[in-house]
């Protein structure tokens, strides 16, 4: 596989969708691709400590050929994680296509009955080529915002607030202040339990510029970075409302939130950079909040940074759940086909 001119030591993964691409939404049309994420609410580490909650992704090397789980260290050690706090949390996948196919041959107008992309490994595969790095992944059919009508009609600012299923605040044209290199974005969540009451969670990132490459460090997590191979980029923040009972013997329910971090590199496409729960617990009051109002806010610092503009959606972008399926990341040995450099259906 080739990032660019760059051949990539660990090869991706083909995924074949059943179904021309562009048919629902025409171009605002894309694949979401990410690694599974495991939660447990109630995790004890022994029989003497507290319960807590843990979060990792479902991916790591073959056991078969490896003896070591995968961590957040950087760079990647050989060594499994033995705390909470040593799992990882964010493993962002990047997708290329979509590439159209069929069974029609010998006519100009084929048609096309299928539709692949190509899901490229998390970048710390490649520390470790030789780990045939195994992971269940997830994919969404993604309605681009601003490929919807009205989305950049006017002008919308932060905070954003809405009843609906889904919501997003997107800050284009992120790019490095004249005089900084580094700024801060905050997202806060706000859900109105009753009248005077409200439950709030909240997400700091960080912004690094370093020469032509931009870092994002996530919620403080220094040893997770994104790191973009462009300085400017798009960011959005998708929250996707779900409900669930309260008691099961019981009719009341309560609102919790997926959230979905994308980012958009200049000239890119758009790819799950992290993602996780928030308010997924029943509230203290038993307060029926699936119908609640949801205040969703995004800001950039320092005020001056170098910014373009800001736009709200509510309309739905996403189906609320994803496909997922178990797949292996493998060391390239052969290159299956005709490249520029190689005439052999079969080169090593």
């Amino acid at each position: 596989m080739k990032e660019g001119d760059e051949a990539l030591p660990v090869s991706g993964v083909l995924a074949v969708v059943d179904g021309a691409w562009y048919e629902n939404a025409g171009l605002a049309e894309w694949m979401l691709a990410g690694v599974e994420v495991a939660n447990r609410a109630k995790l004890r580490i022994s029989p003497e400590s507290e319960e807590r909650t843990a979060r990792a992704v479902e991916i790591g090397p073959d056991p078969l050929v490896r003896t070591y789980g995968l961590s957040n260290r950087v760079p990647l050690e050989k060594r499994s994680p033995v705390t909470v706090g040593e799992l990882r949390t964010v493993a962002p996948v990047k997708i290329g296509g979509p590439l159209g196919h069929g069974f029609d041959t010998g006519t100009a107008t084929g048609l096309y009955l299928n539709s692949s992309f190509v899901v490229r490994p998390p970048d710390f595969a490649m520390e470790d080529p030789d780990a045939w790095w195994m992971g269940k992944l997830e994919f969404r059919r993604l309605v681009l915002a601003e490929g919807i009508a009205g989305y950049w009609a006017g002008t919308s600012a932060s905070p954003a607030r809405s009843r609906s299923g889904q919501l997003s605040i997107t800050q284009h044209t992120i790019t490095a202040p004249p005089q900084a290199s580094a700024a801060n974005i905050s997202i806060e969540a706000q859900l109105a339990i009753t009248a005077d009451k409200t439950a709030q969670c909240s997400l700091e990132i960080g912004v690094e510029w370093d020469g032509d490459t931009c870092t994002l460090v996530i919620d403080g997590a220094k040893s997770e970075k994104v790191t973009l191979k462009n300085v400017t980029f798009d960011l959005r923040v998708l929250t996707i409302r779900h409900t669930s009972l309260i008691d099961p013997d019981g009719s009341q329910r309560f609102a919790w939130f997926e959230i979905l971090l994308l980012v958009r590199e200049h000239d890119g496409h758009w790819f799950v950079a992290w993602q996780t729960r928030w308010l997924d617990a029943p509230p203290d009051n038993a307060a029926d909040t699936s119908e609640a109002e949801l205040t969703l806010s995004l800001e950039v610092t320092p005020t001056d940074a170098a910014v373009g503009p800001m736009r709200v959606s509510r309309a739905l972008q996403g189906p609320s759940r994803p496909r997922g399926v178990g797949h292996s990341f493998c060391r390239i040995w052969r290159c299956l086909g005709v490249s520029a450099g190689c005439r052999s259906t079969a080169c090593r």
